[in-house]
């Protein structure tokens, strides 16, 4: 968020993706008050795989954004979006389209997380998948940023190998 609140100047477009039920729509105003408050600034809800727009989910195609071409300078998602999209390179091929040429998206997606929003969390990115992705739908100068150290990336492993290892416990308990 960092990176984008530095690109994001007095009257740039911007456009910022959120879900107002989790913890990140309670960031929402955050974001807006202490990163973006010098731009025009448009939020975007997004919850059960689809985008809402002033409460209203995008019909009849819940992956589209409900916006002209080319209308924003600048698309940030405050949340790990990717993760809770069924169809990631229709929702990708959308933000593109929605950005003006030389637009900015910056984008948090998970490579290592637990499941959540259940049954709404259906992926993880390699860096390798996040760049091929973003290009393969017309993003340019695509780069990739870790966020989480060794440290948090261990806990991570550490936490799904133990929780991985009770569900399989349990399961095969089950079947004994």
């Amino acid at each position: 968020m960092y990176d984008a609140h530095l690109s994001a100047r007095p009257g740039k477009k911007l456009l910022s993706v959120y879900a107002s039920h989790d913890k990140s729509g309670e960031r929402e105003s955050l974001y807006r008050e202490r990163f973006f408050n010098e731009c025009d600034y448009t939020p975007l809800d997004f919850w059960r795989d689809q985008f809402i727009f002033e409460g209203k989910p995008s019909e009849p195609d819940r992956h589209h954004i409900p916006f002209p071409d080319k209308a924003f300078d600048m698309l940030v998602t405050t949340k790990y979006l990717l993760e809770h999209v069924s169809e990631p390179e229709k929702v990708v091929k959308e933000m593109n389209r929605v950005l003006k040429p030389g637009g900015e998206a910056f984008i948090i997606a998970a490579h290592i997380r637990r499941q959540h929003q259940v049954p709404y969390d259906y992926y993880r990115f390699t860096e390798f998948a996040l760049e091929y992705l973003f290009k393969k739908r017309g993003f340019r100068d695509v780069k990739i940023t870790a966020t989480n150290g060794a440290m948090i990336t261990l806990t991570y492993y550490s936490y799904f190998s133990s929780a991985r290892h009770r569900c399989l416990s349990g399961w095969r308990n089950s079947l004994i």
